[in-house]
């Protein structure tokens, strides 16, 4: 399983050097439910604006699908309205909350939300997880490319 990458960002009560624990970590990966349930999910999240002209987008599509008898094109712009929030919906919690007076902290990667907290607070005080440690140890092996010449 590869490593997600994951954004931090603070609060605005949080000085510039400590770290706090009211810190939110968002994954930078596809939102399967701002696929699914497009507005709810921005209103879910607070995004008030964006999920008001996501409601009215959809409704004009349905519209044009219905009125204008462009069922697959009305359908077609649905699915790539629900396909483009579920790419950037969590880009706009993100950048939401950047308006907001948050800021990014730092971008870790890990497998999940648990490993990113440990990697996030640890990262100062310089203690990795010992996976990390043995797989730091390993030699660094380069991946064979097929348009690239073997050496021996």
């Amino acid at each position: 399983m590869s490593a997600r990458r994951w954004v931090v960002i603070e609060p605005p009560s949080a000085g510039p050097v400590e770290k706090t624990a009211d810190a939110r970590f968002v994954k930078d990966a596809f939102a399967p439910l701002a696929f699914f349930f497009l507005f709810f999910w921005l209103f879910w999240h607070r995004l008030w604006l964006a999920g008001i002209v996501v409601l009215a987008l959809d409704l004009a599509f349905m519209m044009i699908g219905w009125w204008q008898g462009y069922d697959v094109l009305s359908s077609a712009a649905q699915i790539g309205l629900a396909l483009l929030l579920g790419l950037e919906g969590r880009n706009l919690i993100v950048s939401n909350r950047l308006r907001k007076g948050w800021r990014m902290a730092s971008v870790v990667h890990a497998d999940s939300r648990a490993e990113a907290e440990l990697r996030y607070f640890n990262a100062e005080s310089g203690q990795t997880r010992p996976e990390a440690e043995a797989r730091a140890s390993e030699p660094e092996r380069k991946p064979h490319l097929p348009w690239t010449a073997r050496t021996a």
